[in-house]
């Protein structure tokens, strides 16, 4: 198992990385994925996150959370970000996560 610390911000990027569509496996591990940087409604009201009117999300705080990957869940979210930068997918705000995730072994 890998160790991945993820902010508020990385939380809310991550999730274009994770796939949408797949087969079986790929999906189990990728709902799986999704379930464990989900906010809770108390982190929701404790870190003020909300959206706006144009579409963005913001918060008032931020506070870091580890979660723990499969190996195959590295995979998955190396796959995203191959797959977002080939498309050009990748915003500068997920600099920091995109880093995070190459430097996962």
């Amino acid at each position: 198992m890998k160790k991945l610390t993820l902010s508020v911000q990385d939380r809310i990027y991550i999730q274009l990385l994770i796939p949408s569509i797949g087969g079986r496996i790929k999906m189990l591990l990728a709902t799986k994925l999704f379930e464990a940087i989900q906010f809770t409604l108390d982190e929701i009201t404790q870190y003020g996150i909300r959206d706006l009117s144009d579409g963005s999300t913001i918060w008032d705080r931020s506070e870091d959370i580890a979660i723990s990957l499969s190996v195959e869940q590295v995979d998955l979210l190396k796959e995203g970000v191959d797959k977002a930068d080939k498309e050009n997918r990748i915003y500068r705000e997920m600099i920091p996560l995109v880093l995070k995730i190459d430097d996962l072994k």
